[in-house]
């Protein structure tokens, strides 16, 4: 009974190993070809970081953040993740927008307001697509009322420090561009 069942079970690992029998072994797989190389990955990473503290006005739209990113391919894609450094409360439900080039505003996350006047941390994430111009573009990432409401700000400073709240060493913003082939 006990041999039947060594056997058996033998029998079951070898043909899911698929190293006992020749015809069980797959083809290792054959080297890509350059049409299949271009077919999805990251193409290029754009790192952006801001260490500087900035109190903000009120306005309609407030631009925090505006630099250079190079597209390398017209079919790709561009990932933007960011984490941004806010101290103090003013307004929530302004929404975010992420413009590369002349091309169309993509809007990210909205604020979420909270009544704790502290240091806090927001989130971006963000596609933009169709944009098929190379080359060096300016990115360019805003908070904005899309009611056009005048006395708005996402917070009252960007990248607070100690002057804000003694406790605070000098905070940064920092956002990723990922530029991506689907």
């Amino acid at each position: 009974m006990y041999k039947k069942v060594i056997i058996i079970l033998a029998v079951f690992l070898c043909f899911f190993a698929a190293n006992c029998d020749p015809e069980l072994t797959p083809e290792p797989s054959p080297e890509p070809t350059p049409a299949q190389e271009l077919q999805s990955g990251i193409v290029n990473i754009t790192i952006h970081e801001n260490c500087e503290r900035l109190p903000l006005g009120t306005g309609a739209s407030i631009v925090l953040e505006t630099f250079q990113v190079e597209k390398k391919a017209a079919d790709t894609v561009f990932l933007i993740e960011g984490t941004i450094s806010g101290f103090g409360n003013h307004a929530g439900s302004m929404p975010q927008g992420w413009k590369y080039g002349d091309g169309d505003e993509v809007i990210a996350q909205s604020l979420m307001y909270d009544e704790n006047n502290n240091s806090r941390i927001f989130t971006t994430t963000a596609v933009i697509r169709d944009h098929t111009e190379t080359g060096l573009q300016i990115m360019t990432f805003r908070y904005f009322a899309a009611d056009g409401t005048v006395g708005s700000r996402p917070f009252n400073v960007y990248n607070p420090n100690s002057i804000d709240d003694a406790r605070l060493a000098q905070t940064c913003s920092r956002y990723i561009i990922w530029e991506i082939r689907l």
